[in-house]
């Protein structure tokens, strides 16, 4: 359904000249038939006849033009013509009017104001200065022929008349000249702020239609990333479980066949990795992770943890440890997506910590919060690093990559946040370069949280 559109200022007060104009006529019409009768010795007429005429036809013509117009406007037709000769005809009409009764000194010459403004309502400019031009010349016309003819006695008072009709000219057109402007300005400003909404309205269209595609090319993305990481893991897992039965069963094998054996092992290992993450992070983006809350012991979860990762610590000669906590830690949560916490934030301290170095795992309570800590004597994070870390396929600088004895996906951190996240806690990270980092993680105690699940 199309909107209806709302007139603006200068479109109302043009219908309220153009459409009070039969009224005003016709109570001219009423005063000039009624006036002369009621007051004969002062509303003297010259020739009541054709004035009434004159008025008829201006009452007329206005209804016509009005029922012209108005049959233009419904079809969408331009209407400034017949504003042009409507004015015509007036000024025509109100001339003739004004000769037979009191001339340009009478009652009603301020119809002829009335009649300039509507001209400067409507834009016409052209009429509107040759009206006031002619009743100025007019004005000065008729004084002098009174004065030279002293068909009337002239004194101060009469004059003044006089000069109060030409100042009213001049008055009506500077101000109608200024609203003209002003109404001027005021539709270029419209027009320009309804160009501005359609141009706003179809850029809006054009980026709601560019933000469903996405989000459909999202949902495929993620669809495909989840069925191509589901997929991969099977045969990675088989090709790894081959991989460790030759490395560990097989005998009579040379050293560089176990080298090269090692090399592939580690390599399909850094590969399921890599394919758990990416079906992780798709679970995560695509509301699907399956969560399941139960009651456990963090520090005993903490404490398998840690005793796994030990072998990998033990392989750079890093002394890994879990420093003692007298009071008790259970909380609410998926035991197995918090362990995978640990994994990923201890992982990552081993793979930047440098031989013979020192990470600890420690807990703080702080209301009904638990607080995880995890601190190593690394090389520590630049702070323009930092604001990045829990990006998706973040990674630190090159003098930091090279520390590490395997590359990282760039999404440990990101996924230990999203659990986090989900168990309703936070997760954070102070570092000094140089000295070191502890990565810090939040989770609420007794209170079962938010579960999202597939």
């Amino acid at each position: 359904m199309a909107e209806k559109s709302t007139p603006n200022s200068s479109e109302q007060l043009r219908f309220a000249s153009s459409g009070s104009k039969i009224v005003n006529q016709f109570m001219i019409f009423v005063a000039v038939g009624l006036l002369p009768i009621l007051f004969p010795s002062v509303i003297k007429l010259e020739n009541r006849m054709i004035i009434l005429i004159n008025i008829s036809i201006a009452l007329f013509t206005s209804y016509l033009y009005e029922v012209w117009r108005g049959y233009l406007e419904k079809r969408g037709k331009d209407t400034s013509l017949i504003l042009n000769i409507q004015l015509i005809t007036s000024v025509v009409l109100l001339t003739h009017f004004l000769h037979y009764f009191g001339r340009i000194n009478g009652p009603f010459f301020v119809l002829y104001l009335l009649t300039i403004m509507e001209s400067f309502l409507n834009k016409n400019l052209l009429i509107s200065n040759i009206t006031v031009v002619i009743m100025i010349c007019a004005t000065f016309l008729e004084l002098i022929f009174l004065f030279i003819t002293k068909e009337k006695n002239l004194d101060f008072v009469n004059i003044l008349e006089f000069l109060v009709r030409i100042m009213s000219l001049l008055f009506i057109r500077s101000y109608g000249f200024v609203l003209s402007k002003t109404i001027e300005s005021e539709q270029t400003l419209r027009q320009e702020a309804q160009k501005t909404t359609s141009r706003l309205q179809e850029t809006t269209h054009q980026l709601s239609q560019a933000n469903s595609r996405l989000k459909e090319l999202s949902l495929l993305k993620d669809e495909f990333v989840s069925i191509a990481s589901h997929e991969l893991r099977t045969p990675m897992t088989a090709i790894k479980s081959y991989l460790w039965l030759v490395l560990n069963r097989a005998k009579n094998l040379d050293e560089k066949t176990k080298k090269h054996l090692q090399i592939a092992y580690e390599s399909t290992e850094r590969t399921i990795t890599l394919v758990k993450d990416m079906l992780t992070v798709s679970r995560i983006e695509g509301n699907r992770l399956d969560v399941n809350f139960s009651a456990f012991d963090l520090k005993e979860l903490a404490s398998q943890m840690v005793e796994e990762l030990k072998i990998k610590a033990n392989e750079k000669k890093i002394k890994l440890a879990l420093r003692p906590f007298s009071e008790d830690l259970v909380i609410n949560g998926d035991k197995d997506k918090i362990g995978e916490v640990f994994q990923n934030i201890i992982g990552n301290a081993l793979k930047f910590t440098p031989d013979e170095g020192n990470i600890e795992v420690y807990f703080q309570k702080r209301d009904k919060m638990v607080e995880v800590n995890i601190s190593d004597n690394g090389p520590g994070i630049p702070k323009k690093d930092i604001s990045r870390l829990f990006q998706k396929f973040s990674r630190l600088g090159n003098s930091l990559s090279e520390m590490a004895e395997t590359p990282g996906t760039g999404l440990g951190l990101y996924i230990a946040k999203q659990i986090v996240g989900l168990h309703k806690g936070k997760i954070w990270v102070e570092s000094i370069v140089g000295k070191g980092s502890t990565f810090t993680f939040s989770l609420p105690l007794g209170e079962r949280t938010y579960v999202r699940r597939e």
